[in-house]
Parts: C-alpha cells; structure tokens; sequence
C-alpha cells in the first residue's frame, strides 16, 4: 500500500510538471522573471492509501506554486494473511494479502509418516511420498532397493538351465543354460553298435547322458599306397576306402643339377604323401655374356656358377694412346685397349719439368721474376734495386717527377712526383 501512495502521490506531481514551471510563474505574477508576488493558490486533491504499517492521508498540492499541506488522516491498515499456504522445500507460511512482501506463520513442514507410491525390489529402487499435515506441501523420497536373499545353493531340475532362488521376491536370479563339461565317453561307438557319452554342468553338477550314432568306417589316417596307387583301411572291420591313383601336384628339388652333373626331382602325391625320384640332366656350360680378364688374358665365366673360365686367351692390345698430357710436376698416361674384352692398359708419361729463360726478366712496379716457357710459372722474384735515372722539373700543369731503373731487370719506375706549378 505504501509503494501505491507514493505512485499516487508522484502522479499528482507530473500534472503538475505538465503545467510547466513557466505557467506556474505567470499564474503566480504573470512576469517569469519576476515570480515573488503573492499566489493565489488553486489546490488538486489526491488520496495517499494507508499501509499495513504506516497511515494514509488526503495530500493537497498547489497547481501554480506547488504548495502542499495533508488532512483527513487513514489509520494503518495491519497485516492480512491470505488463505492459501505457500510453500519451500522445508517450511511453509502465509502471505499478506495487503502485498507488503511479509512472510506470517512461517514454520517448518509437519510430515507425516509417508505413503509408499513405488514398492522397491530386491535389485530396483521404490518411492514413498511425504505429506505436510499443517500445509499439504509433498515431497519425495527413493526406497533404497533391498538387494536379494539367496537360500540354498543351484537349482537344477530343468534339463536346460540352472539358477537361485531369492526369498525376498520369490524369484528365480541368475538363470543360465547348463555349462557342460567336454564330456566322457560312457561306452565307444563301433561300427556295428551305438555309444554313450555323459556331460556334467560344471557350475550347477547335473548330468546327462547321450547316445553316440553309429560309426561309419574308422577309417585310418595314415594311407596305404604302392607304385601306382593308394588308399586307407577300416581300423575296426579292416575294409580299404578311398583308392585311387597317386597325384603328384608338388615337386621338389632335392639335389640341383650342375654344368656336370645330373639333379634329382622328387614329386609327392598330394593324397597319401608317397613320391618318385626322377634325374635331371646335366646344365652344361653356359659363357656369360659379359668378358671376365686380368693383366695377361682373357674369358667368359660359366653362368651356372661352376667356375669354370671358357673361351680363355691372351688379350690383344692395340697402339699406345695419349690418355692424359704430363705437366711440369705431374705424370701423363697413355693407355692401350684389348680389341677383344675392352680391357685397358695404362703407362705412366714422366712430367715436362719447368723450362725457364734465365736471360729474360718479367717486371712490374712490384718487382721481376722469370715464367715457366710451359705452364706460365712465376719463379726467382725479386723486389727492384732502383737507380736514379733523370728527374723531370714540374711545369705549370704538370707534375714533376724522378725516373728510377731497376739495376738488374731494366724496368723503369717512376716516383716522388711533385705538384706544378700553377699559374
């Protein structure tokens, strides 16, 4: 009640915005600027509503001015509680119908003993409901699930499975079919009679017995066989089954041939596993392609590897050829090649030495030497012994200069230029 005062209250004072602060000057004085004259008021009435805790009352405002006074006073109204409870998860309480926010009554939940909605079993979980006596508000709990209780151990009455029994939900739990064992054989079956072979359940020790049909033939697995044929025997009655000729679909070589000697071939029958020996004839030689040689001669391996040399002999070598040109310090080559296997023969050519003019000096400003007539080799140098040879007087636009010459070589060099003279 009090927020709907105050939206009363501040509803009265945007009219009065509405008018304007100007309209209110001029009311009060017609001037704006000058707004101190006397106002003759003109009140609007507006109703401030009583609260559960504070009093209400008639709020007069002036439209002009803005001058207020109150009257004709409401007593606070007091809390109301609705009569509908609401509701947390652990209490309850009322609210108050004036909508001032406050909680009356509040307590916890008075529950009651609960109902049981879902009945738990011995491997799923039930659900049993609470009630709040006072409010009526209900909650929810799971019933744990009570787990099995197994009396006794395997039952195994049914020719095909097994389980256990559990005394809480009159159950049959874990069933499964019989886990039998391989078996032992009772009585063997022949030829002429029937058997017996007994299983036992190796979790639950039932037993059972059944009949082994007849026997064909117990025929041998091991084949009889002779030079052209083979077959297998009955080991209870002695009868032959399965004759027939030998087939012989794998080979093997169980002493290779060589250029001189015969190989053998065994082939075996693929049936009975019984073999002929056959001979393989001598390789003979074969000559590789490809020339074998060492420095006197000349042959062709046997390609079947036997080692043998064939069509040996000597080489035959052609004209000696420059194969590389000596130098002052190293060693040429020439080289001759066998027409017939391509093998080639090298000879060592001895190096040309330097040949150096000792008469003849080469210069430069740096010094002289004497070169190699063959290979360009620079030898022998030696810095120059300088001699003053003429002085040049400077001119006027010219340096002036001294003329040096190398006492052993010649080579004129020029130096300890000077500036000219100018003008």
């Amino acid at each position: 009640m009090r927020f709907l005062a105050k939206r009363v209250f501040f509803g009265v004072l945007v009219a009065l915005c509405a008018v304007g602060l100007s309209g209110i000057l001029s009311a009060c004085g017609g001037n704006t600027a000058n707004y101190s004259s006397i106002c003759i008021h003109n009140y609007k009435s507006a109703l401030v509503e009583p609260t559960c805790t504070e009093s209400g009352c008639m709020l007069h405002v002036c439209t002009k001015c803005g001058d207020t006074y109150r009257d004709e006073e409401v007593p606070a109204l007091g809390h109301e509680a609705k009569s509908e409870w609401k509701t947390t998860s652990t209490q309850h309480y009322h609210e108050c119908a004036h909508g001032c926010g406050e909680l009356l009554g509040l307590a916890n939940h008075d529950w009651d003993n609960g109902v049981i909605e879902v009945a738990n079993s011995c491997d799923t979980s039930g659900k049993i409901i609470f009630t709040c006596t006072t409010c009526g508000f209900s909650r929810a709990d799971v019933l744990p699930a009570m787990g099995h209780n197994i009396q006794g151990g395997w039952v195994a009455s049914d020719p095909e499975t097994h389980w256990h029994f559990c005394t809480n939900g009159n159950h049959k739990m874990d069933e499964a079919l019989h886990n039998w064992d391989g078996g032992h054989i009772e009585k063997a079956p022949t030829c002429t009679e029937e058997g017996s072979i007994v299983y036992s359940c190796m979790t639950c020790g039932r037993s059972t017995r059944r009949t082994l049909a007849k026997t064909a033939h117990n025929k041998s697995n091991d084949w009889d066989f002779d030079e052209h044929e083979h077959w297998r025997d009955c080991l209870v009655c002695g009868d032959e089954f399965d004759r027939g000729a030998h087939e012989y679909s794998t080979s093997y070589v169980t002493k290779e041939p060589t250029c001189t000697e015969k190989g053998t071939l065994v082939s075996v029958c693929s049936v009975c596993g019984g073999y002929i020996k056959t001979e393989i004839p001598p390789l003979g030689h074969e000559p590789a392609t490809k020339w074998s040689a060492d420095n006197l001669e000349h042959w062709h391996k046997c390609a079947n590897g036997c080692g043998e040399k064939l069509d040996s002999a000597p080489h035959t070598f052609g004209e000696w050829e420059r194969y590389l040109e000596p130098t002052c310090t190293t060693n040429g080559i020439d080289k001759r090649t066998c027409s017939v296997c391509g093998r080639a023969e090298f000879s060592t050519v001895d190096a040309n030495g330097h040949r150096i003019d000792l008469d003849h000096w080469h210069a430069d400003e740096s010094g002289h030497w004497h070169e190699c007539e063959n290979c360009d080799g620079k030898f022998n140098f030696e810095k120059h012994t300088l001699t003053v040879k003429e002085t040049v007087a400077p001119t006027q636009t010219e340096q002036g200069y001294t003329v040096y010459v190398c006492d052993v070589c010649g080579e004129k060099v020029k130096g300890d230029f000077t500036d000219p003279l100018g003008e």
